[in-house]
C-alpha cells in the first residue's frame, strides 16, 4: 500500500458530510472507491480486462451484500 496514493475527499451533500476514498482497498481490483455518509459505506469495485474480440457487449455483474 503505498500512502501517497490514497485519495480522501469530504463534500457536502443533501446537508450531510459525504466521504469519498481511494486507493488504498481492494488491491486486486483495477480500481476501489469507498462512499460513506452517515452510518451507509459503499465499495465499489472496478475490474478492467482487455478484451481482443469486443463485439459492442460490455458483461456486468453487481455483487450485494448488507451487513
Amino acid at each position: 500500500m503505498n500512502l501517497e496514493s490514497i485519495i480522501k475527499r469530504k463534500l457536502t451533500f443533501a446537508d450531510k458530510v459525504l466521504t469519498v476514498e481511494m486507493g488504498f482497498l481492494a488491491n486486486t481490483a483495477t480500481e476501489s472507491v469507498i462512499i460513506e455518509m452517515g452510518g451507509t459505506k459503499l465499495l465499489v469495485t472496478l475490474v478492467l480486462i482487455k478484451l481482443d474480440n469486443w463485439n459492442n457487449f460490455i458483461p456486468l455483474r453487481v455483487d450485494y451484500s448488507e451487513r
